[in-house]
């Protein structure tokens, strides 16, 4: 890893620890559909690599997981309200499902709670609504990850951070490209 893909990185390791603490780190991820239009919704990232990957457990069933799979680039958004940071990634994520790396799955599957396993185990999305028993509450982790779930990481290409905390704002850009050389660039 180079000094300066270290420096995005630690910034946002920083801030998602300062903002976040324990709780989830909720990002936005902005996908395109196959028509070409914006799909965006909230995710939780579930890992960050010393590489910069970002990692977000998904079901195969999901629109998301499709627009992914026919246009892998995308966007993470991660305000930070609380610390008035917001870092912009770019890139491109693969998915990683069923059996391709069945050590990765149960890993973060591991990691999950009892009610976010549940979630696999629920009637396919974005069809006719089930009856609520249909709806596990909890799922333990002893109970192996089913072959909808996914894992999503993103590759970064692109990262913005944008400090509203002064006077003017001060943005940030690093990119891939540039071997994550920073840039400081008007807000």
């Amino acid at each position: 890893m180079s000094i300066a893909m270290m420096e995005w990185l630690s910034e946002l390791r920083t801030a998602m620890d300062r903002e976040f603490g324990d709780r989830s780190r909720v990002m936005i991820l902005a996908t395109v559909d196959r028509s070409g239009g914006p799909q965006a919704r909230c995710v939780v990232c579930r890992r960050v690599t010393e590489d910069g990957r970002l990692f977000f457990a998904s079901d195969s069933r999901t629109k998301k997981n499709d627009q992914v799979r026919g246009e892998k680039r995308a966007a993470i958004v991660c305000w930070m309200p609380a610390i008035r940071v917001q870092f912009r990634i770019n890139g491109d994520v693969k998915i990683v499902g069923y059996p391709e790396d069945e050590s990765l799955r149960k890993e973060i599957w591991q990691g999950l709670t009892d009610e976010s396993r549940s979630l696999s185990f629920w009637p396919t999305p974005g069809i006719a609504a089930a009856s609520d028993d249909a709806f596990a509450r909890a799922v333990g982790s002893d109970v192996p990850p089913p072959q909808n779930f996914e894992i999503l990481i993103m590759e970064p290409k692109q990262v913005i951070r944008l400090a509203l905390d002064s006077h003017p704002h001060r943005r940030r850009l690093w990119r891939a490209e540039a071997n994550w050389a920073g840039v400081d660039v008007n807000p």
